[in-house]
């Protein structure tokens, strides 16, 4: 496990600082592949936009069943140069880019440890989906967006493919394996009910004014009408960020966590928007820290 950070002032120069942190903590590169314990990814810099893909397996240069569609870092007024963070884990990895002044857009992937789910368990996911909208869409309320939303297995009623920025490859859905936003990953951020909000409603505590951090969890819909666990994070976490700032570390029990908006934090409005300005209100989350 590791955690590196510095700028960039391109995404090509993005992109090996990526490959650097990667390869230092075992994974293996070739070209613009990355690939560890059964995890393939193509990370390709493209102009002003870094793009990610999964697949099943790697073999011969190429990805095995790629994924539908690649997401991506890019747009919503993206500038150099930036800063980055990597977090790297076993099978997990996280980068975060901070941008014009508290922009956040981040790229995940993985490989989910929970059994029985079939498939290869690879999940890729960014802040985009291939088609880069006006801006990042972040709505605790809404069910229903044009714009990829912005988080992490954080899912709405998209009005196409090329918005859907979650994928995740399992044995529960149809011939490729793949499930995606808007077809049926199930809403992260439902944790159980409090109007439509879920557990994050209820944060931060009326108490002590602290949020805790909430398991990040993707769910899938079953043709049978079930619902199943899909993946369950080890190393990231889902929570209000009220009354923290971006970058923050938090001491919870001897494990560091950093904080994170998903997009831009606005304690004005705190559950997010739609529409412009372009913002997340104070949803954000919380990923394992092994810093200095």
């Amino acid at each position: 496990m590791a955690y590196t950070t510095g700028s960039a002032v391109s995404m090509a120069a993005l992109q090996t600082a990526i490959f650097d942190s990667c390869v230092n903590d075992g994974w293996s590169a070739s070209g613009d592949f990355l690939t560890k314990a059964g995890i393939p990814v193509r990370i390709q810099a493209v102009g002003e936009t870094l793009q990610i893909l999964g697949g099943e397996g790697f073999s011969s240069g190429a990805l095995v069943n790629p994924g539908p569609n690649y997401s991506q870092i890019a747009g919503s007024g993206l500038v150099f140069p930036l800063t980055w963070h990597v977090f790297t884990f076993p099978q997990e990895v996280y980068v975060v880019v901070e941008y014009a002044a508290g922009r956040f857009q981040w790229m995940a992937w993985g490989k989910s440890t929970v059994a029985g789910i079939g498939g290869s368990g690879v999940w890729y996911c960014a802040s985009q989906g291939s088609s880069v909208s006006a801006g990042l869409a972040c709505h605790l309320t809404s069910s229903s967006t044009s714009n990829a939303s912005g988080a992490l297995f954080w899912t709405s009623n998209f009005s196409g493919t090329a918005t859907r920025n979650n994928h995740i490859h399992s044995g529960m859905g149809g011939a490729s394996g793949w499930e995606y936003s808007g077809n049926s990953v199930v809403e992260g951020k439902m944790y159980g009910s409090q109007d439509t909000m879920g557990l994050l409603g209820w944060l931060p505590s009326a108490w002590n004014s602290e949020a805790v951090l909430l398991p990040l969890r993707c769910y899938l819909w079953r043709t049978e009408g079930f619902v199943s666990l899909a993946v369950d994070l080890e190393h990231a976490r889902v929570t209000r960020i009220d009354n923290y700032e971006p970058g923050q570390i938090l001491n919870i029990g001897g494990t560091r966590w950093k904080v994170f908006p998903w997009h831009l934090k606005d304690a004005d409005n705190r559950n997010g928007i739609t529409g412009s300005p372009y913002h997340s209100g104070t949803l954000g989350w919380a990923i394992r820290y092994e810093g200095p």
